[in-house]
């Protein structure tokens, strides 16, 4: 299609259709033009109405939660609090499944965040069912010995606030130091390389014509350094044995699990309260060369066109929201004033990070050595979509930053906001944020906004979305598991 012709399809599509393109080509750079990874059916998207602001320099709080004085540190505090509430909730998955194309049905919107996962990890340790295995003093011994070698308790105060937290010993912090390393190297690698495969772009392809062999030497090197200086043998040997001995006393395992989960979380101001602490990995990632460039112009709308063409589907991209929305004064409201997208261009750079929790609940989820009490239903069905408050956990989440958009009358559309919806009035396009206060959650952070001649720039970090894990039936319990304990006969809670 030639430039003029893309250009013409701008000035004729709607704010909607084009906000459903933009989406569609991030799913395709996402993915790197590969929606057979979400056949499968065990993945999805999870994209915001809004993309949720993060404070300015608030990543600083994974490498450590005090700061060089007072206000440094609650600053830290609330940056980790708040990102903690933002990635603490279960996916809705309503309408997952649904539309013409891989694409559509492999997406979905936040309806809600009434349910959170610390919430639900924390009513499956409370009501576990567990079998009916007694542990000898020998393994309880050696249990105690591996968990020893691999955590430390430690306590500290805070404002007068004693926290009390189980870390990784320095043994298990070289082990995770080099895992992410290596991780790191291999997402490099294989963006790199699924990249030039898919033929995202001409530089993708001359990347890894050029740096290919540099990237897989870099993995390999990481690797070795991994099962070396991060005694990656011994250590997952270490956590085999464990998991074995656990596997043998589930009824201690579900007691230790709930003390650490209570254990963990920490406080936070009045607003936010109580959170169940969450990270990036690697640690790295939000500071580090992990970010990529992202646009969006009339010649990526003709690709969205054409792969719509060829689907056969009545919708570009990924549909759902509308184009342009504004907040503020009380009112949230998609705008239905004509804008001029002529001229239209997005850009911003671009990080998908894996997200880790200080208790991560995935194990103990989907081992078979639990059942909830007769009568209770399933947290997950395992269906297709999973049905059931547990369908689906975040593992990854998708950050935007330094977005700018190019607009025609962009000064007029920012008059017409602020007149309406206030000074500060917030501003989004699709699933980005393009800055204000308006009406936004109390885990979000506000944005600033620039704009100069046709350019409305926001150059905080958001979140614009996640990647999702669906899960299978949970619990699923062992069919060899013939007696059971009785709620009266399990452990209490207790923390190592």
């Amino acid at each position: 299609m030639g430039d003029n012709q893309a250009l013409d399809d701008l000035a004729s599509i709607t704010a909607s259709d084009l906000a459903g393109a933009v989406l569609g080509h991030l799913f395709d750079v996402l993915t790197a033009g590969d929606a057979e990874i979400f056949k499968d059916r065990k993945h999805a998207f999870l994209f915001e109405a809004t993309g949720q602001g993060l404070a300015d320099g608030g990543w600083d709080f994974m490498t450590s939660s005090v700061g060089v004085d007072d206000a440094d540190t609650a600053r830290r505090q609330r940056a980790a609090a708040s990102f903690a509430h933002l990635v603490d909730f279960v996916p809705d998955l309503t309408g997952l499944g649904q539309g013409g194309t891989d694409v559509e049905r492999s997406s979905v919107f936040i309806n809600s965040r009434q349910q959170s996962l610390s919430g639900l990890y924390r009513r499956a340790l409370r009501d576990a069912v567990v079998p009916r295995q007694p542990i000898s003093a020998e393994a309880q011994a050696h249990i105690a010995e591996i968990t020893e070698a691999l955590w430390v308790t430690t306590t500290t105060s805070i404002g007068g606030i004693e926290n009390t937290q189980t870390l990784p010993t320095a043994l298990l912090e070289q082990y995770h130091q080099c895992r992410e390393k290596y991780e790191l190297a291999l997402i490099e690698e294989s963006t790199a390389r699924d990249a030039a495969s898919a033929a995202i772009s001409a530089e993708a392809i001359m990347r890894w014509k050029s740096q290919g062999n540099l990237l897989r030497s870099r993995t390999d090197f990481a690797l070795r350094e991994w099962e070396g200086r991060g005694r990656r043998e011994f250590v997952e040997d270490l956590m085999a044995q464990l998991s074995r001995l656990q596997g043998e006393t589930m009824a201690d395992t579900v007691a230790t699990l709930a003390g650490r989960v209570d254990e963990s979380r920490l406080p936070s101001d009045d607003l936010l309260g109580t959170y169940f602490p969450a990270a990036v990995l690697p640690v790295s990632a939000p500071t580090a060369d992990h970010w990529q460039r992202f646009t969006f112009d009339s010649s990526h709308l003709s690709q969205q066109r054409k792969k719509t063409s060829t689907s056969g589907s009545a919708n570009l991209g990924i549909p759902g929201l509308g184009g342009f929305g504004a907040s503020g004064k009380g009112k949230k409201d998609t705008l239905k004033e004509s804008v001029d997208l002529s001229e239209f261009s997005l850009s911003f750079e671009l990080a998908d990070m894996v997200v880790r929790y200080r208790e991560d609940p995935i194990d103990f989820l989907l081992s078979d050595r639990w059942r909830l009490p007769e009568g209770s239903e399933p947290l997950s069905d395992g269906g297709d979509p999973p049905k059931g408050p547990l369908g689906a956990i975040i593992e990854r989440v998708i950050c935007v930053r330094n977005l700018e958009m190019t607009l025609k009358g962009a000064q007029q559309l920012l008059e017409t906001v602020e007149k309406s919806y206030g000074a500060e009035a917030g501003m989004s396009f699709s699933v980005f944020n393009l800055g204000g206060k308006g009406d936004r959650s109390s885990e979000s952070e506000s944005l600033t906004r620039n704009s100069q001649g046709q350019t409305i720039s926001a150059p905080g970090t958001q979140i614009v979305g996640y990647r999702c894990r669906l899960m299978p039936r949970i619990p699923n319990p062992s069919p060899d598991i013939t007696e059971w304990l009785t709620r009266d006969e399990a452990p209490v809670a207790k923390v190592p």
